[in-house]
């Protein structure tokens, strides 16, 4: 018996994708996930009484599809006031520190009447 390939990138013996047993569906990525995923997070914290903020962000391409979720750390409440495809505003209690998180909406939808 010989070795088809001696350093394993090339030939018959070789390990590279697409010359190895089973495909890119053997394995369980990000990309592969269905439904609702993070899309991206932070934390932004207010202060000198500032009481609205902007975060930039990777463009999504639009805002269907996705949802941002804010949640104040020590004041009552942060408030979703304008969102893009880039960017999204907020407004709290003054120097607020909020937490947000863009979430891809997934798959399914509930209606509610």
């Amino acid at each position: 018996m010989g070795a088809t390939s001696v350093t394993g990138v090339s030939g018959a013996g070789s390990v590279q994708d697409g010359l190895s047993k089973g495909s890119g569906h053997m394995t369980l990525g990000v990309g592969h996930l269905i439904g609702p995923r993070v899309v991206s997070a932070g934390k932004v914290t207010l202060t000198g009484g500032a009481t609205s903020a902007t975060v930039d962000h990777e463009d999504l391409g639009g805002t269907t599809g996705f949802v941002v979720v804010l949640t104040a750390d020590n004041v009552t409440g942060a408030y979703l006031t304008a969102r893009t495809g880039s960017s999204f505003a907020f407004t709290t209690g003054a120097n607020g520190t909020v937490n947000w998180a863009i979430v891809s909406v997934g798959a399914s939808e509930l209606n509610i009447n």
